[in-house]
């Protein structure tokens, strides 16, 4: 704001804090995000001679940090995996990812993957930890080879079907965990999954 002749300091309002500054600039740390009305009142260097000034005011908006997401990365199979046993927990972090599914390993056309049958009971779960939002999920099939999942995001209990694709891609915000399972269609086979997530 400009100075006021005559002002010795001003008496600055954000919302519920007020600060007193000698200059014509104020800062507020630690301003949740939202609108706030400031104030600013000019208080004279010599009382005798003026008042206080009338509060000049600004609306302020204060916008969430920008967070840059994070991103896990797995191609399969893991050190470890052992063709036709249960996968178990791959990645363990801020985001959690297992599979009841078994591994596919070493074979003669190249698939190196987790197996989920379409009639069996196996799913694979992503589930957020340490206050983490999963903003996005994917999937990919070997060459050859498809995809045919439903997943069900637990923060809404909302349902996606994803029907014989190479590519799966699960875009929403869940600060809790999805969890996939077969579609019916035919089996799947996931090479790789990238999560995102902030």
């Amino acid at each position: 704001w400009g100075a006021v002749t005559g002002a010795k300091d001003y008496t600055v309002t954000c919302g519920t804090t007020t600060t007193t500054v000698s200059d014509t600039t104020a800062t507020f740390e630690g301003v949740a995000p939202g609108v706030y009305m400031v104030s600013v009142v000019a208080n004279p260097a010599d009382a005798m001679l003026n008042s206080a000034s009338e509060a000049g005011t600004a609306t302020v908006t204060v916008e969430a940090p920008m967070v840059e997401p994070k991103s896990i990365e797995i191609e399969f199979p893991v050190e470890g995996a052992v063709s036709g046993q249960s996968v178990g927990t791959i990645y363990s972090g801020d985001v959690i990812i297992s599979s009841t599914g078994s591994w596919r390993t070493a074979k003669a056309d190249g698939r190196d993957c987790i197996y989920i049958g379409r009639t069996s009971s196996s799913e694979l779960r992503v589930e957020a930890q340490n206050g983490k939002v999963i903003t996005k999920i994917t999937m990919t099939a070997p060459i050859g080879y498809v995809i045919d999942l439903k997943g069900k995001e637990y923060d809404g209990y909302t349902t996606t079907t994803f029907t014989s694709v190479t590519t799966l891609e699960w875009t929403k915000e869940c600060s809790s965990r999805v969890v996939f399972t077969p579609a019916g269609g035919s089996h799947s086979n996931i090479e790789t999954i990238t999560v995102e997530y902030r």
